[in-house]
C-alpha cells in the first residue's frame, strides 16, 4: 500500500529506485519458463515491478497480459479499517517529517526514493500493531485471520497447479502485490526453525519492503509424492553505487493451517457474494 493523501491508496508509478531493484531482482532470481502465469493487484506499481523483474531476467516469450486478482488487492479490506490504517500511517509520517525538519508542503518535492523511505518507515509500526496485537482497534476492524483467509485461497490454488500439469512440464506463477496483503497469511502458515508459529512480525523478518517477496516451489515427483519449499527473499543494500543483493531464508509451511484458511476464505467469499446479490434484489 502507498499513501498519496489521507484516505487514499497511491496509484503512482514505480520510482526509479524501485525499477532498478526490480531489474536486479530479475537478474538474480531463478529463470522463468516461457509458461508463466502473471497476476497483479490492480495497482500500477505492482505491474511495473513485475515487468521490470522479467525484463531483468531477460526472459523471451513471457506473456505480459497479467490478470488482475482481487485476492492481491486492498478491495476486500473494510473502508473503516483503511481509514484508520492510513490515519495512523499519516500520523507517523508527520512525526518523522517533524523530526527531520521537513514540512508537509516540502514532502512532495522530495525525490521518489526519499518519499518511499519515509513512507515505508512510517508504515511499518502500523502493520506490526495490526498483526501483533489482536486487541488493537485495527485487528478488531479487520481480523488478521480474515485477511489471511482471502489470500490463502489464491496460494492454495497456485500450489495445487502441478497436479494438472503434464509429466516433465513446468509452470511459473508470478504474483505482484504490496504491503499488508501477504503478511497476515505468512504469520499464520509459516513455521520457524524450531517448528513454532511466529508470535511477532519481527519473527519472519518484519513486513515486506520494496521488492521483498517469497517463492513457493510446489512439485510432484514420478511416484506422485508432493513436496513444498518456501523461500523468503529480502532486498539488502550493498555499498553505494553497487545496487542491491538479495538474501534468502527458508521457512516451513503448515499445510493444514493453509487448507483451513483457504476453506474459510471460500466461505467468506460466498457470504460476500450473497450479500452483494441481496443488495441487488
Amino acid at each position: 500500500m502507498g499513501s498519496a493523501k489521507t484516505g487514499e491508496i497511491s496509484k503512482s508509478a514505480i520510482s526509479p529506485r524501485g525499477r532498478s531493484e526490480s531489474l536486479q531482482l530479475g537478474i538474480q532470481a531463478p529463470e522463468f519458463s516461457e509458461q508463466t502465469d502473471i497476476g497483479w493487484s490492480g495497482n500500477i506499481r505492482t505491474l511495473e515491478t513485475i515487468k521490470g523483474l522479467i525484463e531483468g531476467g531477460q526472459v523471451d516469450g513471457v506473456d505480459f497480459k497479467a490478470q488482475e486478482r482481487i485476492e492481491l488487492s486492498e478491495k476486500l479490506m473494510p473502508k473503516d479499517w483503511i481509514r484508520l490504517y492510513v490515519a495512523k500511517w499519516d500520523a507517523n509520517k508527520a512525526k518523522i517529517l517533524a523530526e527531520m525538519g521537513i514540512s508537509k508542503k516540502r514532502y512532495p518535492l522530495l525525490s521518489t526514493s526519499e518519499q518511499a523511505e519515509i513512507a515505508e518507515t512510517a508504515e511499518e509500526p502500523v502493520i506490526a500493531e495490526w498483526l501483533d496485537n489482536q486487541n488493537s482497534e485495527l485487528a478488531k476492524l479487520y481480523p488478521s485471520e480474515t485477511a489471511a483467509a482471502h489470500m490463502a485461497v489464491l496460494v492454495k490454488e497456485d500450489i495445487e497447479k502441478p497436479a494438472n500439469l503434464e509429466s516433465g512440464s513446468k509452470l511459473d506463477q508470478l504474483r505482484g502485490t504490496h504491503k499488508t496483503i501477504t503478511e497476515p497469511l505468512l504469520m499464520k502458515i509459516l513455521r520457524l526453525e524450531n517448528g513454532q508459529k511466529p508470535q511477532k512480525l519481527e519473527d519472519i523478518g518484519d513486513c515486506l519492503s520494496l521488492n521483498d517477496g517469497f517463492e513457493i516451489d510446489s512439485s510432484i515427483d514420478e511416484k506422485g509424492e508432493k513436496s513444498l519449499k518456501f523461500t523468503m527473499y529480502r532486498a539488502v543494500k550493498t555499498e553505494p553505487g553497487e545496487g542491491i543483493t538479495f538474501i534468502k531464508k527458508e521457512f516451513g509451511v503448515d499445510l493444514d493451517e493453509l487448507n483451513r484458511l483457504a476453506d474459510l476464505g471460500v466461505k467468506l467469499e460466498k457470504e460476500r457474494e450473497q450479500k452483494s446479490d441481496d443488495k441487488k434484489v
